[in-house]
């Protein structure tokens, strides 16, 4: 189950779906938990000059007492002293690798696009019938990166809370790699899939389009009675960084509804200059 992740020596995460996603990092973690703490109380000081840490961690905070909760009970039972209980309750929010956090059990070329909850099959069909995008012209044929018999054929499918594309082959991969970023989103920024048994090296999909993976995986647009990916939550006017390939003030809905447009090859535009929009308008 090779992954992309393994071939990459990056220093600061991994990029999946465009989101930023940080390794392990003790001190990041000592600086997040003290975020928690109320800016109007003052730093509780301990014997040991931990900056006020174990309090912290054993305060009553939603965040973390669901995760910490039996390690707290250890540590006022005294099974844990004080030490121990810090070193444990650290390893625990530390954030896990991204391959353990994402991989699947899976030998095709698969790429993980989300990981929220799990996804119902009607939404998987909905997102299957766009997600390959438009048919490609004869001249757009010519522009692939290599020489494929028809276009790519996507499916989506879920295993467990993660939000899996299937893939036929390894061209197939770059090839889609190519349409999205060059002729359905064409003239966006773009960030790396997280994929397995793929030896591509750069597997990206362009902005918008990992945007609406992450709605699916997360349950915001999902598929409504004709089969057609929606809006599924409270509609909202976009703000950055949602709007950053998008317009300030627009609906969320027009979005999804754009978005899908693009992917089923009913709309047709360069990411920048879209219909009923002047080009002064998307200039940040």
């Amino acid at each position: 189950m090779a992954s992309n992740v393994d071939q990459q020596p990056w220093d600061d995460g991994v990029d999946i779906c465009g989101q930023s996603v940080p390794m392990d990092n003790d001190e990041g973690w000592r600086r997040a938990v003290a975020s928690m703490k109320q800016k109007d109380e003052p730093m509780e000081s301990n014997e040991d000059d931990d900056g006020g840490l174990y309090e912290r961690l054993m305060r009553d905070d939603a965040r973390i007492n669901a995760q910490l909760s039996d390690l707290r009970a250890a540590h006022r039972a005294g099974a844990l002293d004080r030490e121990a209980f810090s070193a444990q309750a650290l390893e625990r929010l530390r954030p896990k690798p991204l391959r353990d956090m994402l991989e699947v059990d899976a030998s095709d070329p698969i790429a993980v696009v989300g990981r929220s909850k799990a996804v119902d099959e009607a939404t998987l069909r909905a997102l299957s019938s766009i997600v390959s995008g438009p048919r490609s012209s004869p001249e757009q044929r010519k522009r692939w990166p290599v020489s494929l018999g028809q276009d790519p054929i996507i499916k989506a499918t879920s295993s467990g809370d993660r939000l899996v594309l299937r893939f036929r082959c390894e061209d197939d991969v770059k090839v889609w790699c190519w349409k999205m970023a060059h002729q359905v989103f064409a003239n966006e920024g773009a960030g790396l899939l997280y994929t397995q048994n793929v030896s591509f090296e750069y597997p990206c999909a362009p902005t918008n389009l990992s945007r609406l993976f992450r709605y699916v995986s997360e349950g915001v647009v999902s598929a409504d009675a004709s089969g057609t990916l929606v809006l599924a939550a409270s509609d909202r006017t976009l703000a950055y960084p949602d709007a950053e390939y998008g317009f300030e003030g627009e609906l969320l809905s027009r979005w999804v509804a754009r978005t899908v447009g693009r992917l089923a090859g009913t709309q047709s535009y360069a990411t920048r200059d879209p219909p009923g929009f002047t080009s002064g308008e998307d200039d940040d």
